[in-house]
């Protein structure tokens, strides 16, 4: 019989570090790009996520992520029961609709989330955006962070792997240069990383965030990424607003921040993305 080991504490399943158990029964999720994913029924009624992958150290840093995110205090996220090389296991949490107040409280969770400031913009370490390294160097001038270590970073990879031409990228240096013509300055604050509408979990304890790439960078990136793949009920949108009126026309920016998400999956899932490139880049630099 399967097993399953679990490191981490928490009240509600009364589990102990180290404890093993029997795997029950298990199935396939969906989700799984960047790694296999499972649910498992353990022999002591607990539900679990399991998530592998053989990219070294991308499930360390999203544990590492889901912690950041927890300590805030700010959102819901699934509870890390254990993590070692290529194997991550977290809490499950069961899907459920939710209601208009459910999308109330995850705006209103990511502005307090976005409350949280520091001087400088990257991490305390690189960790990945799907299967994409991140660089995290900290940098003081958001400017030359999001340039330098995220649209450029993106696309001298896309270059190197054939899928984007010198050309193109000497184009998204020349934007990077432009930057503040159509961005304000802004502080460095907690971000999710990867916000996109999959990344909402509806649970029937409210709607929690998943599969982090957290960073300190700007707020209006996180709000532009719910926006890139679908977005999220007005709810949402309107408390967030509420308590952070700042970010008010962010959705006119949001193009410009989204294209280092479209350079990603340009490099994640090939040429299909190359499209919705070159039409932003038309936008901003003809």
């Amino acid at each position: 019989m399967e097993t399953l080991t679990l490191n981490a504490h928490t009240s509600a399943s009364e589990i102990h570090e180290a404890e093993t158990h029997e795997i029950v029964a298990s199935r396939l999720l969906s989700g799984g790009d960047s790694a296999h994913v499972t649910w498992h029924r353990l022999s002591n009624g607990l539900e679990v996520v399991c998530k592998q992958s053989d990219q070294a150290g991308m499930l360390e840093a999203e544990a590492s992520g889901l912690q950041t995110l927890s300590e805030t205090g700010w959102g819901r996220v699934p509870q890390v029961l254990s993590c070692e090389p290529g194997k991550l296991v977290l809490e499950y949490l069961m899907p459920a609709i939710p209601s208009d107040a459910d999308w109330e409280a995850c705006g209103d969770a990511l502005a307090g989330l976005h409350g949280c400031m520091r001087p400088a913009f990257g991490g305390d370490a690189d960790n990945w955006i799907g299967g994409t390294p991140q660089p995290n160097p900290q940098t003081l001038d958001g400017f030359e962070f999001f340039a330098e270590h995220r649209l450029l970073f993106q696309a001298r990879q896309a270059r190197d792997a054939g899928l984007l031409s010198t050309a193109l990228v000497q184009r998204i240096d020349r934007l990077t240069h432009r930057l503040d013509q159509w961005l304000d300055p802004q502080p460095a604050v907690q971000l999710h990383g990867d916000l996109w509408s999959g990344n909402f979990h509806p649970t029937e304890g409210g709607v929690a965030w998943v599969d982090p790439a957290v960073y300190w960078g700007w707020a209006e990136t996180d709000l532009a990424m719910t926006v890139l793949f679908g977005r999220q009920p007005m709810a949402f949108y309107k408390a967030y607003e509420q308590k952070r009126p700042q970010v008010q026309g962010w959705e006119e920016r949001a193009p410009l921040y989204n294209l280092y998400h479209l350079l990603n999956h340009l490099n994640l899932f090939g040429k299909v993305y190359h499209g919705s490139i070159v039409s932003t880049l038309d936008h901003y630099v003809p």
